[in-house]
């Protein structure tokens, strides 16, 4: 399944068209947030199990009843409701490597009135950014994937990984390696606490590995990404 990319608290954004930049803060009650501030007010964004960009529109998840909501326009600019749906399309359907192109956007010209979605008490372990609703699809695979321009992911050390200019594998805003060994990256992937990229050229997996040094790293090659647990 393409152009889809889930997130949890604590773990990984992604960016619509527009800019706007969606996170599940899990040191606010695991509140759904777009640029920093929660999706809808009085508290209507907390307790959100997942949040899912899918054929350019967003979906929050229960973390408690694992209930899926569409995020939908007020008819105001900024102003949002999550509309209750059986399930993102097609989400229960993905091998769980979950993938943002480049240039999605969300859908904001959806109706109005309808009924906004409040997330109930559940219990969620914010370590790592996983939540204990294991009916979500990342938490079933423990598994994030990026592409050029759309999405990052935090792995358990804090290190932000996102792919930048040229197409640069970069952590917390830097090249991974340098003289260019991380440009060209068509892939960037999060699995089981490991880092893998992929060469966008020769379709080439590797794994990021120390080189012993605190803040060197290197790229070994490697047959496939292993299965995710």
């Amino acid at each position: 399944m393409s152009d889809v990319i889930t997130i949890q608290p604590g773990s990984g954004s992604f960016t619509d068209a527009s800019g706007n930049v969606f996170t599940i803060n899990a040191s606010d009650n695991d509140t759904a947030e777009i640029n920093g501030q929660p999706v809808t007010p009085d508290g209507e964004s907390t307790k959100t199990g997942a949040l899912q960009l899918n054929n350019d529109s967003v979906y929050g998840q229960d973390q408690t009843t694992g209930q899926w909501y569409l995020l939908a326009s007020k008819g105001t600019p900024g102003l949002y409701e999550w509309q209750p749906v059986s399930a993102p399309p097609d989400s229960t359907s993905s091998s769980g490597n979950f993938v943002l192109s480049a240039g999605n956007s969300m859908t904001t010209a959806l109706g109005n009135d309808q009924i906004a979605m409040v997330f109930v008490a559940g219990s969620n372990d914010a370590t790592g950014g996983s939540s204990s609703n294991t009916s979500s699809p990342q938490a079933a695979s423990g598994t994030l994937t990026i592409q050029p321009g759309g999405g990052s992911f935090t792995d358990p050390s804090g290190n932000i990984f996102m792919i930048g200019g040229n197409d640069t594998a970069d952590i917390n805003g830097q090249p991974i390696t340098p003289n260019g060994e991380s440009s060209h990256t068509g892939v960037l992937e999060l699995s089981n606490g490991s880092v893998y990229g992929q060469d966008a050229n020769t379709g080439q997996w590797y794994q990021l590995a120390s080189k012993g040094a605190p803040g060197l790293w290197e790229w070994q090659p490697v047959a496939a990404v292993p299965a995710s647990n």
